[in-house]
């Protein structure tokens, strides 16, 4: 199970940045104690020793402070100039070839959390001090410290260790951050795709919705379904009577009832306004009909229990047939709505 703080690390709403330096002080703080205890056990302690110590010392101090103050470019820059120009040439210097690999892991550094402007030039001058420090080495060998054949030996295999640890962690931590962000811009993108196409109020589908759902009923093979256009009677007179926050509340009740009675293959959807439209695939028009009724006396009944009177609504019903247009489906709809209107309202046509 994962741990509620590796949540919030990975938190894809949290600053990229910020992010991006925990994975370099988590992996350059665990790679370089592991490098000062290595250090310690082999050739005890010594100068170098103790230096590997100070430098995971500031480094796990400048994490700190990055993280906290949010000052994370300028912490970076800090522990990857302290590593890479100062703490591996060093030891390079010291333990000659056996050291070689934090070179290059601080090269990987510098490639990963450095802007792409300022990682090149300061890949330039990490790379060009490591090739002076190697000649150095050849030309000019200092024997600080006693490096056996056994020794040199322990060291190779240290750096090697602690280099394929920090990349690990590097990777590892990377991959999880990614996946992460993947996740989150997929529910965000979801968000998104579901906010347009839904009606804010009411939850239902929206006309952008609809057109492109009929689209793709009407293209279907053997398409078969009705149209039922409503439109809440006198329904500037409830916004009137009782304010503009119970018309709401009385769009969002209807749009529940709608949403009650709605097949599994149909929409229910917001046309504009007080109207509403509902598509109804594979239905005989006695199962429209009686879908409708049931709807009719919910509605009233809504109307009663918020304020002792009956709501209703008119409603226009239309078949589509083979190779009809779109809006000659909705005009027809219409039609019948405005004559269910012309016969006294609450009824349908």
């Amino acid at each position: 199970m994962r741990n509620k703080k590796d949540e919030k690390r990975f938190e894809a709403s949290e600053n990229v940045g910020l992010q991006q330096f925990h994975i370099l002080g988590a992996a350059g703080c665990i790679g370089n104690t592991l490098g000062f205890l290595g250090n310690v056990i082999i050739y005890g302690w010594t100068v170098p020793s103790i230096l590997c110590a100070v430098c995971a010392l500031v480094m796990l101090v400048v994490t700190i402070w990055g993280s906290v103050s949010r000052h994370v470019l300028r912490a970076s820059y800090i522990i990857i100039v302290m590593v890479a120009l100062m703490e591996f040439p060093m030891l390079y210097y010291v333990y000659k070839s056996g050291t070689i690999a934090y070179m290059v892991l601080a090269i990987v550094a510098i490639a990963n959390f450095m802007k792409k402007k300022h990682a090149f030039i300061f890949g330039t001058i990490a790379i060009a001090e490591d090739i002076c420090t190697i000649l150095l080495t050849y030309y000019y060998p200092v024997h600080i410290e006693p490096v056996t054949e056994i020794n040199a030996l322990s060291t190779t295999l240290c750096s090697f260790i602690v280099t394929m640890i920090s990349l690990f962690l590097i990777t590892a931590l990377g991959s999880a951050q990614q996946r992460r962000q993947k996740e989150r811009l997929e529910a965000m993108t979801e968000q998104l795709r579901s906010a347009a196409d839904h009606d804010s109020l009411t939850g239902l589908y929206n006309r952008r919705y609809l057109n492109h759902y009929m689209e793709k009923i009407m293209g279907a093979a053997h398409a078969d379904f009705y149209t039922a256009l409503m439109d809440l009677d006198f329904f500037k007179k409830i916004n009137d009577k009782y304010g503009h926050l119970f018309g709401d509340e009385v769009l969002i009740g209807f749009a529940d009832i709608m949403n009650r009675y709605l097949p599994d293959d149909g929409i229910s959807v917001r046309f504009g306004g007080e109207e509403f439209l509902l598509v109804l695939p594979q239905m005989t028009e006695e199962q429209v009909r009686d879908l409708l009724e049931k709807m009719r006396q919910d509605y009233k009944a809504f109307g009663r229990q918020k304020c002792g009177e009956d709501f209703t609504f008119s409603c226009g019903i239309e078949r589509y047939v083979a190779d009809m247009e779109i809006t000659a489906l909705f005009s027809r709809a219409d039609d019948k709505l405005y004559q269910a209107k012309q016969k006294g309202r609450d009824c349908v046509v």
